[in-house]
């Protein structure tokens, strides 16, 4: 009530209402995503200016590695769908480059069951040999390179096994997580 005994007004009055716009709707909204092949050289690129790849070529040229005759990818991961896939990648495309068997690509398999049809085109145009499954024994006629990065100790585990004599052992080069962060302590 009011001060001279008539009752208050309870009602209200609607203001035009415009529904929001769903993001996804919303124009320039999203950019169109770079081709994969981009967004790995751009990758590569920032690691460059990280340093983080001249690091990694003095660990790798410290390695006494005699002429590999190939090297095996697991555990990769869908550089398409993952920014530590794409890392991975240009850690792998410079080691290529360190080890020169990025002039022999067709000596590189690569294998990861969640890879997507955009990773296996970009493989295809790097010249990477897809396995069509898991690959944990190394080629017999010299070193193997096997490029593990972030795998489980169960895919560790069937690689040492699969070469484990004393000459399989000689000539393969895990290059991977330190395998005793694995062991329990």
């Amino acid at each position: 009530m009011t001060g001279d005994g008539e009752p208050r007004s309870t009602s209200f009055r609607y203001t035009e209402f415009s529904a929001p716009v769903s993001r996804k709707k919303r124009k320039n909204s999203q950019r169109p995503r770079p081709p994969l092949s981009t967004e790995v050289e751009q990758c590569r690129a920032e690691l460059q200016q990280d340093n983080w790849l001249s690091r990694w070529r003095e660990i790798v040229k410290s390695v006494p590695i005699q002429g590999p005759s190939g090297l095996i990818c697991l555990g990769l991961g869908s550089p398409a769908s993952s920014a530590v896939s794409r890392a991975q990648l240009a850690a792998l495309i410079d080691l290529l480059e360190t080890l020169d068997i990025a002039k022999s690509p067709s000596k590189v398999s690569i294998y990861d069951p969640v890879f997507t049809d955009e990773d296996n085109t970009l493989f295809g145009e790097l010249g990477f040999r897809i396995s069509p499954g898991l690959v944990n024994k190394q080629d017999e006629r010299g070193t193997t390179v096997f490029f593990m990065p972030h795998c489980d100790l169960e895919l560790y585990d069937a690689v040492l096994k699969a070469n484990w004599s004393e000459e399989g052992l000689r000539n393969l080069i895990l290059v991977a997580n330190r395998l005793e962060d694995y062991v329990e302590k």
